[in-house]
């Protein structure tokens, strides 16, 4: 693991948090029904975002909404977690 990572542990699932810190983005797109859409970080990375990953103060996104997150290594690549609208 390198220094700037963190390790998170579940009972379900181990997890590595890629970025630790809090990065910003905007929903790229995201599908209510289906619960899942994507996030363009301000570095210029596309994220998934699963509606499991979403902050209980909301319960859907919309494109365009700025949003924080954390970039958790994925089992198909990074994803989006702890997301909360800004």
């Amino acid at each position: 693991m390198k220094p700037d990572q963190k390790q998170m542990t579940t009972e379900t699932e181990e997890a590595i948090i890629i970025k630790p810190m809090m990065q910003t983005g905007k929903v790229k797109w995201y599908d209510a029904i289906k619960g899942f859409g994507f996030i363009s970080s301000d570095e210029g990375n596309d994220l998934f975002v699963h509606r499991t990953s979403l902050n209980s103060a909301i319960r859907s996104l919309v494109p365009e909404q700025k949003v924080k997150f954390e970039i958790k290594d994925g089992e198909k690549g990074p994803i989006a977690v702890n997301v909360e609208a800004l």
